[in-house]
């Protein structure tokens, strides 16, 4: 645990259209502290990249980092009821990435489509956790499953 640094596993997976999904399991409850977990994708440079990601307050948000930390746009940042915050729960999220459109799916449900027209170039995909500065507690750790890439390629 690294409070400058977003924990990150990259799949190694490069693309631009897709579905990407796992499911993040709650490292402790609300009370004990914040938390964040979810993907990375069009991640084409250290600074470049979309985000989506759930916290510990049952919201879900999309950013999206075009350069250095000054040129982050905050896209969405919403609550959805569809959000497990507690320390048992868990949260399956979905994104299906398709040009400049993408749809969120969590724990099955659909929560909102994204607007992701700002960045279209191809990149990695990441889980993450702890994406905010204060997110996360020493010795404490989020785990996934199921983390999965379908590429999807334009047709010709």
């Amino acid at each position: 645990y690294d409070p400058d640094y977003i924990d990150e596993w990259d799949s190694y997976t490069t693309m631009t259209d897709g579905i990407i999904e796992a499911r993040f399991s709650n490292p402790y409850h609300p009370n004990d502290g914040s938390w964040s977990s979810g993907f990375l994708f069009r991640h084409s440079g250290s600074n470049e990249f979309h985000v989506v990601a759930v916290t510990e307050g049952g919201w879900w948000i999309h950013r999206l980092r075009t350069g250095g930390s000054d040129s982050t746009q905050h896209l969405a940042e919403r609550v959805s009821d569809f959000i497990s915050t507690s320390a048992s729960g868990s949260n399956h999220i979905r994104i299906i990435v398709v040009g400049s459109d993408g749809w969120l799916f969590v724990n099955g449900h659909y929560v909102e489509q994204l607007q992701l027209g700002g960045w279209l170039e191809p990149g990695s995909v990441s889980a993450i956790a702890s994406y905010f500065a204060d997110d996360g507690i020493a010795g404490r750790s989020t785990s996934f499953q199921l983390f999965t890439i379908w590429s999807i390629a334009a047709a010709p």
